[in-house]
This record gives structure tokens, C-alpha cells and sequence, in this order.
């Protein structure tokens, strides 16, 4: 593994009574080729054994993690909006706290941006898998219908277009430059993080990206829950 201030990458996470998840994406963060500099919690009041979690894998983590408890219930745009105000490094990652990375996720996302300064955002595909952690064989790409057509044009210079039409930017993949949070913040608290962040950024004439292929995996249960918000949201 690389050192752990050599990364430029500050993690942002929200997590809010996610005890049954979150110590194997803290461990799966903690196995990554390239390890973040910081990770910055914001825990949205959970009244679990969230916090406790956090903070006992914070006194062993090889990298500096830091944990904000909030004092009023914020949602889960505001407490990004929050977590994502209080990183300071380059690169700012967010993070669900139910995933699993994969242990290159960091390094692809480092590559990306390295090698194309013009980049402003990126965002990957994901693997959906079921309660037991298995493989379901298809991806969120193929369940909201992200096909070869729409990459294409978004590749070309379309991403307004595409995201107009659906969003297809799963705020667990996402990553961007640090710098463009005087653009991105504050986020509406009627929005979700991630079709804001991506659509403003598009609209702004950021350029953005895509890793295509799985980085991390996401539960099957959580998908369908997100197909219900995304909708609520398209028809407000």
C-alpha cells in the first residue's frame, strides 16, 4: 500500500444506523492498493451501535479518520453536503456506508484524474449483489439501462443531454476535484447529492467521466429503494 499522505484523496461518508454494514466497507476502505489520507464520518444521529463501530475501527485505522456527530438530524444531501465541506485534500471521494469497495477502487479513481487534468468528475459502474454478498451477474449500469448509446454520447460531450434524461451518476461511485465545491455547495436540500452534483457540474461545463467497470459493490435492496427516491424526485 501506498503511504498513507501520498494519496491526495479525502474520503467523505455519511452514515446514520448503519451498524449491519458498516464495519466490512470501513474494512474493505482499509484494504484499498492506495489508502485515502483522511476519511471524514459525519454520523446523522444514529441510535444504533453506529458511532461506537466508527470509533473503534478509528483507534486501529493506518490513516487518519475524523468523526462528526451531528447535533440535529440533517438528512442524508445535508450531511454530504456537510461531510464533503470538511474534507481537505485533493480529490474528494464520497462513500456510502453500506458498500464494498473494491480494493482498486482509490487507485483507479487516482489514475483517472492523474491522467486527465480536464477531468472535473468521475463515476463507475457498480455490482449488484444480494443479502449473502453473491454476485447477482448484472450491474446498476444494466438495471438503469446506462447502455453503450448514452456512454457514447456522454463520452462525447453529451453529459447534459444524458443526465436531462435520467440521472445515471450513483453518488457510491463518484469522485471529483476538491476545487469545485464553490460550485457544487450549498446542495438543495430537495435534491439528492448525486444527480445535483453531477447535473450542476455538467451544466457547468465541467467535464466529466467514467470507470467502465465495477468498482464496489452495492445490495440488491438498496437499489430498489433508490429506484423509489429517484422517482419521487423526477416527479416533484
Amino acid at each position: 500500500m501506498i503511504s498513507k499522505n501520498n494519496s491526495g484523496v479525502s474520503i467523505a461518508m455519511c452514515t446514520c444506523n448503519g451498524e449491519s454494514f458498516l464495519l466490512d466497507q470501513l474494512e474493505s476502505i482499509s484494504k484499498q492498493i492506495v489508502l485515502p489520507d483522511e476519511l471524514i464520518i459525519c454520523d446523522d444521529q444514529s441510535t444504533d451501535g453506529t458511532l461506537k463501530i466508527a470509533q473503534n475501527f478509528q483507534k486501529k485505522s493506518t490513516f487518519c479518520m475524523k468523526i462528526y456527530l451531528n447535533s440535529s438530524k440533517l438528512g442524508c444531501t445535508k450531511n454530504f453536503e456537510k461531510a464533503i465541506s470538511l474534507c481537505r485534500k485533493n480529490i474528494i471521494v464520497l462513500s456510502d456506508q453500506d458498500d464494498e469497495w473494491y480494493p482498486n477502487k482509490i487507485e483507479r479513481t487516482i489514475s483517472v484524474f492523474k491522467n486527465y487534468p480536464k477531468i472535473g468528475y468521475l463515476f463507475s459502474d457498480t455490482m449488484i449483489v444480494d443479502e449473502q454478498l453473491q454476485n447477482s451477474n448484472f450491474t446498476i449500469w444494466e438495471k438503469i439501462s446506462f447502455d453503450f448509446k448514452q456512454r457514447k454520447d456522454y463520452r462525447q460531450g453529451q453529459q447534459l443531454k444524458v443526465l436531462l434524461k435520467h440521472n445515471v451518476v450513483t453518488g457510491a461511485t463518484m469522485a471529483f476535484r476538491a476545487e469545485l465545491r464553490k460550485l457544487i455547495l450549498p446542495i438543495p436540500e430537495q435534491w439528492f447529492h448525486d444527480a445535483w452534483i453531477a447535473l450542476l457540474l455538467s451544466a457547468s461545463n465541467i467535464q466529466g467521466t467514467f470507470i467502465e467497470e465495477p468498482l464496489l459493490n452495492i445490495d440488491s435492496i438498496l437499489i430498489s429503494s433508490l429506484e423509489v427516491k429517484y422517482y419521487l424526485l423526477m416527479n416533484k
